[in-house]
């Protein structure tokens, strides 16, 4: 069963946070100036929607590893306290947004599934309101499932058989995407589709708890990181290359295109697992004071960088676009975000106790802040 856990996280998962919203704002900021990516830097910008698939794995390693001893065993509170947690993180600063979002356009017809994070379980409005918003519904199907999934992943063959057939789910979707209902919608956008994603991180989690990561010599390391940075680099250019030449879009739908994206996601559970051995330039790149703190913008970066705040800043060059949409996510961190999470956590906490769903003491006193 549980093994206890050989170290808490790291800063290092928060730098890896910034660089997967990074990645998809200049996906969002550079493809569409280079449509036929004939430079390596239209290439990254095809292929910057990848960085959702950062988020998913690095969502699943982290909830897994936060939460792992306490769905060892579940129980009501344990439940109630990790959901809370999760409402506070995502929804607060979404619905400031969304407030801006209705005052400029006006209240759509599909209020209640904008309201309710839901809008990405119909394929026609998977990206209304927030355009990118649609990845929120993604993440709460999973948040849904996650504490039975941690619960199983104290057995490892168990967890191991979870994995496969989610695997086996999102493969089959693929090769049949051209032939089912919507096909490119249910792989891309839904939890049927993308669960193997979340699982890579689980399996990712419950690895490095039981085995802990092996230290490595200091000239392996440089060595190794540089390997590694390159071939995520390369890994991003060349699936965003290879998409827009052989179906004319990022994310086509083709046999080769999702056998690239399956194994960009394989190797970022094999990067945030490389993370946790918190030693080496990598480690320490990410793990800086600067990149752990855009880390915690990240989200804000995510959800401001299009729509009506993007708009605001569409006739800036390139670099100033940038630096605007940062600006203005750290305002939404400092003054919306963090302070809403910790009043939303703060008055459900409260709520919890009044029914008896006293937070667990790892929970009371966990000094881990709240990453993906």
């Amino acid at each position: 069963m549980g093994k206890e856990r050989p170290a808490g996280l790291n800063n290092s998962l928060h730098g890896l946070r910034f660089v997967a919203a990074f990645m998809v704002m200049l996906h969002h900021l550079i493809y569409p100036g280079d449509l036929h990516v004939k430079t390596w830097a239209g290439a990254l910008g095809a292929g910057g929607y990848l960085g959702v698939t950062v988020f998913f794995v690095l969502s699943g390693f982290v909830i897994s590893y936060k939460y792992w001893d306490d769905f060892e065993r579940p129980t009501p509170s344990a439940y109630w306290h990790f959901m809370v947690r999760r409402f506070a993180r995502i929804y607060p600063l979404y619905f400031v947004l969304l407030m801006i979002l209705f005052y400029n356009l006006g209240v759509p017809h599909n209020l209640l599934m904008l309201l309710t994070m839901t809008q990405a379980l119909s394929p026609p409005h998977y990206g209304d309101g927030i355009g990118q918003a649609w990845t929120l519904t993604v993440e709460l199907m999973f948040y849904l499932v996650a504490p039975a999934i941690i619960f199983v992943g104290h057995w490892r063959k168990a967890l191991w058989a979870a994995f496969i057939a989610a695997a086996m789910v999102a493969i089959y979707l693929q090769i049949r995407v051209r032939h089912i209902p919507d096909g490119h919608f249910v792989v891309f956008n839904t939890i049927a589709g993308r669960m193997v994603e979340f699982m890579l991180g689980v399996v990712a989690a419950q690895t490095a708890i039981v085995r802990r990561p092996a230290a490595i010599t200091l000239k392996k390391l440089i060595g190794a990181d540089i390997a590694i940075g390159c071939a995520f680099v390369g890994l991003c250019g060349l699936i965003g290359w290879y998409d827009v030449r052989a179906t004319g879009v990022p994310s086509g739908d083709s046999v080769v295109g999702w056998a690239l994206r399956d194994l960009f996601a394989v190797f970022c559970a094999f990067v945030v697992y490389r993370l946790m051995e918190r030693s080496g330039p990598l480690y320490s790149f990410l793990g800086s004071r600067v990149m752990t703190a855009w880390g915690k913008y990240s989200y804000a970066i995510y959800l401001v960088h299009a729509g009506i705040i993007w708009s605001l800043v569409s006739g800036a060059n390139f670099w100033l676009r940038v630096g605007l949409v940062m600006l203005i996510a750290q305002f939404f961190y400092l003054y919306v975000e963090e302070p809403c999470r910790r009043a939303v956590t703060s008055t459900l906490d409260a709520i919890g106790s009044m029914i008896g769903l006293v937070p667990s003491a790892r929970e009371a006193v966990d000094p881990i802040a709240e990453v993906p």
